[in-house]
This record gives C-alpha cells, sequence and structure tokens, in this order.
C-alpha cells in the first residue's frame, strides 16, 4: 500500500489524493469497530492534506457488510481537524 501522506507530501497541492482504506481486508472482511478505527487513524493522518479524498484502495464488493460500508461513510462525514 502507499503511503499516503509520503505521497501528498511529494505532489503537494498540485494534485488530489484518494485512497487508502483496504476494501478487501477491511471493509469487507473487518468488524465495524475496525472500519471505525482504522478509517480515523487515516483521516487523522491526513488531516493537514486539504486536497486528500478518503476512499476505499478499490471497488467494493456487493457483498461487502452495508454497516461497514455504513460506519466508514459516518467516520468521514463525522471528522473534525
Amino acid at each position: 500500500m502507499v503511503d499516503m501522506k509520503k505521497a501528498a507530501d511529494l505532489f503537494g497541492d498540485k494534485m488530489a489524493i484518494c485512497g487508502k482504506t483496504d476494501s478487501n481486508r477491511l471493509l469487507f472482511h473487518g468488524s465495524s469497530e475496525e472500519v471505525a478505527l482504522a478509517t480515523r487513524t487515516m483521516l487523522e493522518q491526513m488531516a493537514s492534506v486539504k486536497s486528500y479524498i478518503p476512499t476505499s484502495s478499490c471497488g467494493i464488493s456487493s457483498l461487502t457488510p452495508p454497516e461497514n460500508i455504513d460506519t466508514f461513510t459516518q467516520m468521514v462525514r463525522r471528522f473534525d481537524t
């Protein structure tokens, strides 16, 4: 996986940076608590990057537990920098 903070530092404000949340290991197989913790950690690491867009690392399977998608979405919406 790409170090998102390092990539953001390399590109500066010239390019949007998106991704990071593991769509297979975390969203598909993880618990809601694991999704919440990983999402919060990612958001805290990327808080200073104004061009950051939080997304999954790849496509999300239609079999992904809806509660994990909801948890990810709510964590992003509620994050306060």
